[in-house]
This record gives structure tokens, C-alpha cells and sequence, in this order.
């Protein structure tokens, strides 16, 4: 609602929810360009599908439930798709925020960068992620078989058929909480990277050189996932995920590596303080937070 630019539609696929949510989307329908459904659905990925088919804009993005578009964004992508024809797909900077919408770090991705969009993890934040319309046409839609990563499986998807094109602005931010999907359902999210990257992998378009990283992508998801469950007290998890990382690269020299050797003998000391992801999460908050102190973001659409 607070965009400079004004040609766009918004759609809302609703799983039928049974708080204000229906009336607050009846009270913008004369007001704003809005399409919306509310009906039981088989899930997140579905009812991307869902609006992916009701979309008729050249241009789409899209947002969860703790997600914001900044400012002005919609205005820098539009720009920057009419003064870049030819590209297919862009992404951006985002903020991270705290329940109480307090921002505690940056994220700034960079350059497109395949073997470390693979191999890495999803690195750039999939509300700052735009594409043409007739990408999914080309490359197929959002897998319904995924509940929590499909974002990350259409984004490579999106990067092995279209290079992604990175642009120096911060266009969204999203709210962590202790409910939300990321921070609650750690073994899930896992579960569904690696039937990601198992789909990865057997794609015949995957360039060679990727392919050759097959066991480094493995070994970091493990990694991620893993050193994610330990910071959520699942030990058991987290013991078989890290065992499992180290497996995968099995080079000790690697800091990944070290990390996941420590954590796993503290989980055996049974001394349970070192979270190498915590760690390193919390170094970058304090660092953006001297940079930035007391930034907040208003919660509008």
C-alpha cells in the first residue's frame, strides 16, 4: 500500500482462515487492486500455484505471513526490468527483523553465484525475488511434494535455466519469531533441502561443474540443518546430521568441518553450549546493531 509504484495486483490466497482475516480482506476490495480466494488448500505450495495461475502481470513476487515489501520497491523493479529486457529474474537485499519488527541484521547476497546458491544454501531471501511471468511457464511451477523449501527448489530451478541478476537495494524484510515456519520446524525444513537437492542433482540441465560439488552441497546441508536442530535442542537430530555432514567432505581442515566436530563432541561431553551457527549469527548481530542501532520497521504491506 505504500508504493510509489501503482500498476500492480495483489492477490491473496487464504487457507480458510478462521480469524479476522476475511474481514480485513473485504474491507480493501473497493479500495485497492485486490483478488482473493479463502477455501481449504493442500498447503503453502499449492496456493503459490494457485495465485502464480490467477497472476496477469508481467511481473511477479511473492510474500509469507511475516513478510514486507519495502518502500519504493516495487518502483526499483519495475525500473529495473524495463531497463533490463532481457533478463529473466532478479533478487535483492532484505532485512531481517525481530518479533517486535526491530531490525537486527542485513542481508546483502551479491552476485549471482550458482554453485553457491546450490551448494550453500539458499543465500539470497526469497521475498527480495522477482520474476517474469513466463518463467514458471518454462521451468514448471512450485513443487507441491515441498512444504517448506519450495522456494529454495524454484529458485535453482529459476538459476539453471536463467541467471539470476542481482540489484543493490533492499527490497524486503522478514519477521523471525518463535512460531514461524524457519525457526519451529528445523527437522522438517531439513528433510525437504535434501529431497531438494536429491531433485538437483538428477536434473539433466545441471552444468558439469556443478555437478562435481554434488557431496560439498550435501555435506552443508547436513551442516545447516543440523547445527539448526542442536540450536533448537534437538540433540539426537542434530548428532546424526552433523555425523552425516562430516561423511559427506569428510577434510577436517575446512571451518565448516572443525565446527561440526566440536559441536559433536560437546552433544557427547554432554555439555551442549556450542551452537557454531548461533555463534556466528550472533557475531553478525552484533555488528549490524553498532552500525544501526535501534532501527525499526513499520509492519505495512
Amino acid at each position: 500500500m505504500k508504493q510509489d509504484h501503482k500498476s500492480f495486483e495483489h492477490i491473496v490466497i487464504d487457507g480458510a482462515s478462521t480469524d479476522n482475516t476475511i474481514n480485513v480482506l473485504r474491507s480493501y476490495e473497493n479500495k485497492y487492486p485486490l483478488k482473493w480466494i479463502s477455501r481449504p488448500d493442500g498447503g503453502q505450495s499449492e496456493a503459490l500455484n494457485q495465485g502464480l495461475s490467477m497472476a496477469k502481470g508481467d511481473i511477479i513476487g511473492w510474500l509469507n505471513a511475516d513478510d514486507m515489501y519495502m518502500p519504493k520497491a516495487l518502483g526499483y523493479i519495475a525500473e529495473h526490468f524495463k531497463n533490463q529486457p532481457e533478463k529473466a529474474w532478479l533478487y535483492g537485499n532484505s532485512y531481517w527483523t525481530e518479533e517486535n519488527r526491530c531490525v537486527f541484521i542485513q542481508r546483502k547476497p551479491g552476485p549471482f553465484d550458482l554453485k553457491k546458491l546450490i551448494c550453500c544454501y539458499q543465500y539470497m531471501d526469497q521475498p527480495s525475488v522477482f520474476f517474469r511471468r513466463h518463467v514458471p511457464e518454462i521451468i514448471g511451477g512450485i513443487d507441491n511434494q515441498l512444504h517448506y523449501t519450495m522456494d529454495y527448489d524454484f529458485i535453482i530451478r529459476m538459476g539453471i535455466r536463467f541467471p539470476g541478476d542481482y540489484i543493490n537495494k533492499t527490497l524486503s524484510a522478514y519477521r523471525l519469531h518463535a512460531n514461524c515456519k524457519l525457526m519451529s520446524q528445523q527437522t522438517a525444513f531439513g528433510q525437504d533441502a535434501l529431497y531438494t537437492l536429491a531433485k538437483t542433482f538428477s536434473n539433466p540441465d545441471l552444468p558439469n561443474r556443478i555437478r562435481r560439488s554434488e557431496n560439498q552441497a550435501y555435506s552443508y546441508c547436513y551442516f545447516l540443518w543440523g547445527s539448526k536442530a542442536l540450536a533448537a535442542g534437538h540433540y539426537k537430530f542434530a548428532r546424526h546430521w552433523l555425523i552425516n555432514a562430516l561423511k559427506r567432505d569428510p577434510y577436517p581442515w575446512k571451518p565448516k568441518n572443525l565446527a561440526a566436530i566440536v559441536a559433536i563432541l560437546d552433544m557427547f561431553l554432554r555439555i551442549n553450549r556450542y551452537k557454531p551457527l548461533e555463534f556466528t549469527f550472533k557475531r553478525q548481530q552484533r555488528k549490524f546493531r553498532n552500525r544501526h542501532k535501534n532501527m525499526r520497521i513499520d509492519w505495512f504491506l
